[in-house]
This record gives C-alpha cells, sequence and structure tokens, in this order.
C-alpha cells in the first residue's frame, strides 16, 4: 500500500486529515521555555491568542531526522510504499531531514521524497493531487513525476495585515515596518517556486484584495485544480476575498483552510491566503 505523508506546515485539520488518509508529522513551535508540537499541543486560537500577547517572535524547528526515521521505518516494516510531500526546502528543514533518514533505511528505494517548493493550502493542492491519483489506483514513482512537474506551477498570493511580524522575524527593517504600519500599507507576498516575492503594496484592505484579484488574473488560473483560501484570524477578511474571486473570476471555492502556527509565527494574524494553480 501506498502512504503518503506530510507536515503540518500543511496546515490540515483533524477532518481533512482523516478525508484525505495521510499522515502529517508535526514540526514545533516556541515560546520561550514552552515548546508545543505544531497542531498537536496548541490549536489555532491557543496559538494566535499567545502571538498576539508575546513581546518575542515564538520559534519554529523542523522535524528532525530521527523523527522520520521512525515513521519511515513503521511504514516500511509494514510492508507500504512512501510518498512524502514536504514543506518548501526554501523555507524549512524539514524536507532535508526527511531525506536525511531515508539514507538511514535499507528499503529507501521505496520512498520517494517531494520538496514542495510551497507551503499551507499550496501544500494541499499536491496532496490532494497525489491523493486523488493514488485513488485512481497510478503508483508511487507516477504520482511523484506528476507532482514534480505540478510544483512547479503552483502560486500562493498573501497579503498581511501587519508588518510586525516580518519585521521581528528579520525579514523586514524596524523602519520599515514602523512607517508601514503608520500609512496602513498592506504588501502583496507571493510564494512561487519556493521564493517570497513582494507583488504589490496598498493602503487598505479593499484595494489589496483587488490587488490579490489582478494578481490572480494576470498570472492565468487552471481550472482543472481548485482554488484554495485560508486565513489566520481574519475569517472576514477570507470571506471577502472569495466573494470577489467568485464574482470576477466564476470559480466557486470550495476549499478553506486555517493558517496554522508555523506559518502564523510568520506572518502574523490578520493574514489572508489564496493559492491556485497556474494556467
Amino acid at each position: 500500500m501506498l502512504k503518503i505523508i506530510t507536515d503540518s506546515t500543511s496546515d490540515l485539520d483533524k477532518k481533512k486529515i482523516d478525508e484525505l488518509g495521510v499522515e502529517v508529522v508535526p514540526l514545533y513551535v516556541t515560546f520561550g521555555e514552552e515548546i508545543y508540537k505544531d497542531g498537536i499541543d496548541i490549536d489555532n486560537e491557543s496559538f494566535y491568542k499567545k502571538l498576539k500577547t508575546s513581546k518575542v517572535l515564538p520559534k519554529t524547528s523542523q522535524v528532525n531526522v530521527g523523527e522520520f526515521y521512525e515513521v519511515f521505518k513503521k511504514h516500511i516494516e509494514n510492508g507500504d510504499e512512501i510518498l512524502g510531500i514536504f514543506a518548501s526546502a526554501s523555507l524549512s528543514g524539514t524536507f532535508q531531514s526527511a531525506v536525511a533518514a531515508r539514507e538511514m533505511l535499507d528499503q529507501k528505494e521505496k520512498i520517494s521524497l517531494v520538496n514542495s517548493n510551497t507551503a499551507a493550502i499550496g501544500l494541499e493542492i499536491l496532496i490532494r493531487h497525489a491523493v486523488n491519483m493514488k485513488n485512481n489506483n497510478h503508483g508511487r514513482e507516477e504520482i511523484f513525476k506528476t507532482l514534480e512537474k505540478l510544483k512547479e506551477k503552483i502560486r500562493i498570493i498573501a497579503m498581511v495585515s501587519t508588518l510586525k511580524y516580518l519585521q521581528m522575524g528579520g525579514r523586514l527593517s524596524k523602519t520599515s515596518s514602523i512607517i508601514g504600519s503608520i500609512l496602513k500599507i498592506t504588501p502583496i507576498l507571493s510564494l512561487y517556486k519556493g521564493e517570497i516575492i513582494m507583488l504589490d503594496k496598498k493602503k487598505g484592505k479593499n484595494l489589496a484584495m483587488k490587488s490579490i484579484l489582478m494578481q490572480m488574473k494576470k498570472f492565468g488560473i487552471n481550472s482543472d485544480y481548485p482554488i484554495l483560501l485560508t486565513e489566520g484570524e481574519a475569517k472576514e477578511d477570507m470571506e471577502k476575498l472569495k466573494q470577489l474571486i467568485e464574482k470576477e473570476l466564476s470559480q466557486k471555492i470550495e476549499i478553506e483552510s486555517k493558517l496554522g502556527s508555523v506559518i502564523g509565527t510568520h506572518v502574523g494574524p490578520g493574514a489572508i491566503a489564496c493559492a491556485f494553480v497556474e494556467d
């Protein structure tokens, strides 16, 4: 049997995990001396509550080699093959840990690992496609080759409500953060092929959402794949973006999620994002 494994930056909740039949290996989030397994020891509500009141940015840690080794060993000894689909290696060392763990196993030829070049709902697109192919009796190697091509066309476009967390994480100067906050600047970011790119900056949420829609039209959307939406303590804003997309693009959005603690650490509360496959 083929076992599909991912990491917790996919932000899959229990309902989706059960629906898809995948296994999720958690990363870690640390607030001071308190260490939590992402999605297991801390839920989204508790995470964002702590994030808003914390004076320092929490730290995130990759899955270590030993943890992956135990997970892989369990399934190999059970006679399974493994397809691992993990967060972009440019964002986390989790993929490298998985590769190192595979090399420690005798039957490593039964394990295929995908460096997704994405995370969160971008990762979910790949996972869903892999599950669909598995359910239609495609084998591990064929699914792996398909995902390697598909990942090059996945784009996430996001807006963040505050520059505070980008600045705290060292991705923005303190001066820029202060100026941006005063001017109420909303950055429009893209995660594409493992790189985070600034696409646009708008004053206010409404203009930012229109910019997201403009960028989606510019890149083109492959309607054979779903558009996914996610939010971090910004459900109302996500609903507005959903309505805007469905009105302008005539494509119904059926898959939504919530940004988990690992991604939420770096973008902060109030972020919303969409993921799609470029046409």
